[in-house]
């Protein structure tokens, strides 16, 4: 091309890029002086260009990629090349103006880095697995996370994670993988892993497959997350809440304290845990329950500085051992002779009364966490509810067992009394009453002396009726149905009422004693206060044990009458109400609809 059309064409070049043009274009001589610019090229560059120019004059070589800064922020790449124009020597400039690229550059680099971030602290990380090569690829998060080798790749990599998966596992995570294969369902599986510093992750993949261009299933992606501590929290809620539930049963103490101390070692994942129960003489921890056993582990540990469960007790609140071969605050000669490392201890009870300590050991220094800690005070409070419980039961069938010697020694009592009430009716009043009519005999068939015989046999008879009443043979040789005959007729003949009365047969022989002497007083207070015609006497066998209940058709019992008789000395029904709750038994008296009273007793079978 002719010099004036070159001419012509750069100043149409240049004239054609304006101002915000994303492309600027100067011409410089063999000094560094700009000879023509355009319009787009930012001003504040003469500087930099002129020291590049020089450059490419000096060697002959062009120079690219050049970064500089515009005003206003604008980042440009600028580009040097050298010229001959009419026997002169020059640079031309371009600059592209890559604000917007950078910019974008800048945000996905600042993205990535925010990706990663947040995967990190996540404890999640990207993964791809290629169905037909098997070959994997993992984010760097998740390569740390899982404890992979980052220097596998592909195929490698796949058969390096599936070797950390444990064993059991490894199956439902092939299974899951090849169900999402054959079907395109999304992957969601939960698969635990061994880390290579030896502790179980529990690791949660969710995936989606990847389809290629005829829509078949050639991969799937997603998202891996480390739940472990997750998961080891539901965990430990799991066995402090299946704690909860045998301490409110019936499992003795020491199998209590076994389950226990396997429980924390098996969710903590320590080697052993131990309960220690305070001595009575308070200078000695004795030991109840190692889990997984240990012989030697001591029997007995001393309190206070002594060790570290007497250390524990002392201060009332929990104690962490990071390294046990430099622990000062206690004797610790015993755990660095054991070969531990670190350990925990909690006390079990209350500050004021402490039933003992729970301990976890570990041969790895600093193995304890502040959740740890929690959870084994977690259990230890636990622990100590149900041995409380089992105390406080205790007590109650002592207090229960007491009860029911006295209201036995009362039985006895009664029975003798009213032994030898009979005897005494027997050996006296009756022999003088039976002497007395023998006496009359001589007076012959004198109408007053017929009468005054006739009223002695009636006399006789009901003293007969009396001593039956009154003597234990009755129950001994004639059962319990006899002897309830025996006191409805004496009080029916006192009080004026007929008792209709109905015996199970299976109720017989349950505590026989105890229903004839509230069954006597029941009847007696009819005969003394109801003016009752008609008495139900009911005894029957219930699962639990027996009934008995009276009900008569007399006056009744206002309201508030219970009380008022006892504070005037009448405490026959407040006694049998004591016999009867001192076997574990009830009895309720009320008033009848219409009129009448109604009292029932349970007792209990033993």
């Amino acid at each position: 091309m002719p010099a004036p059309e070159e001419a012509f064409a750069a100043m149409a070049l240049v004239e054609g890029l304006a101002v915000g043009a994303p492309v600027g274009f100067a011409l410089l001589d063999d000094t560094g002086r700009i000879a023509l610019t355009s319009a787009s090229m930012p001003a504040g560059l003469h500087a930099e260009l002129a020291s590049g120019a020089r450059d490419v004059i000096a060697t002959g070589h062009a120079r690219h990629g050049v970064e500089l800064r515009a005003a206003g922020g604008r980042r440009l790449v600028v580009s040097l090349h050298p010229l001959e124009h009419e026997g002169r020597r020059m640079v031309g400039a371009i600059a592209v103006d890559i604000t917007t690229r950078a910019e974008t550059e800048d945000a996905v680099r600042a993205s990535e880095h925010a990706l990663a971030t947040a995967q990190r602290m996540a404890h999640m990380g990207w993964w791809i697995v290629w169905f037909e090569s098997r070959a994997a690829e993992i984010s760097p998060e998740l390569v740390d996370l899982l404890g992979l080798d980052p220097a596998l790749l592909g195929r490698e990599a796949t058969e390096a994670w599936l070797a950390a998966v444990v064993d059991e596992d490894r199956a439902a995570l092939l299974a899951a993988g090849r169900r999402s294969a054959l079907t395109g369902e999304p992957l969601d599986v939960r698969y635990r892993l061994r880390h290579p510093d030896g502790a179980l992750r529990t690791v949660h993949a969710r995936g989606d497959v990847v389809r290629g261009a005829e829509g078949e299933v050639v991969a799937i992606s997603g998202f891996a997350q480390d739940v472990s501590d997750w998961a080891a929290a539901a965990e430990r809620q799991r066995a402090v809440a299946e704690l909860g539930r045998d301490a409110l049963g019936d499992l003795p103490v020491g199998e209590l304290l076994d389950r226990v101390a396997a429980t924390v070692a098996a969710t903590l994942g320590f080697p052993r845990c131990a309960a220690l129960e305070l001595e009575p003489n308070g200078r000695e921890l004795a030991t109840r329950s190692v889990q997984p056993p240990w012989d030697a582990f001591p029997a007995t540990l001393p309190a206070g500085d002594g060790s570290f469960a007497g250390f524990t007790l002392r201060l009332r609140r929990p104690v962490v051992v990071d390294d046990w071969s430099s622990e000062t605050r206690f004797d610790a000669h015993l755990g660095v002779a054991l070969g531990l490392g670190s350990g925990a201890c909690v006390v079990v009870g209350g500050a004021g009364d402490p039933a003992g300590v729970l301990m976890a050991v570990s041969e790895a220094p600093g193995r304890f966490s502040e959740e740890d800690i929690g959870f084994l005070q977690s259990m230890a409070n636990v622990l100590a509810e149900g041995i409380e419980r089992r105390r406080a039961a205790a007590e109650i069938a002592d207090l229960a067992a007491a009860r029911g010697r006295l209201v036995a020694q009362a039985l006895d009592a009664e029975e003798r009394a009213r032994r030898s009430m009979s005897e005494s009716l027997h050996d006296g009043a009756l022999q003088e009453i039976l002497a007395a009519g023998h006496d009359l005999y001589v007076l012959g068939d004198d109408p007053a002396a017929e009468r005054a015989r006739e009223q002695l046999r009636d006399i006789v008879a009901r003293l007969r009726a009396v001593m039956v009443a009154l003597h234990p043979t009755v129950l001994t040789y004639g059962g319990l149905e006899a002897a309830l005959e025996a006191v409805a007729r004496q009080q029916g003949d006192a009080g004026g009422f007929t008792t209709e009365l109905e015996v199970d047969a299976e109720a017989l022989g349950v505590r026989d004693d105890l229903v004839l002497s509230i069954a006597r007083e029941l009847l007696t207070n009819v005969a003394r206060h109801a003016g009752a015609r008609r008495v139900e006497l009911s005894l029957r066998r219930t699962p639990q044990g027996v009934v008995l209940e009276v009900a008569d058709d007399g006056a009744g019992m206002p309201a508030g009458r219970h009380r008022e008789a006892q504070a005037e000395g009448h405490i026959g029904l407040a006694t049998s109400a004591e016999r009867v709750a001192a076997v574990g038994g009830r009895l309720r008296v009320s008033a009848l609809p219409g009129g009448g009273t109604w009292a029932r007793a349970d007792l209990p079978a033993s």
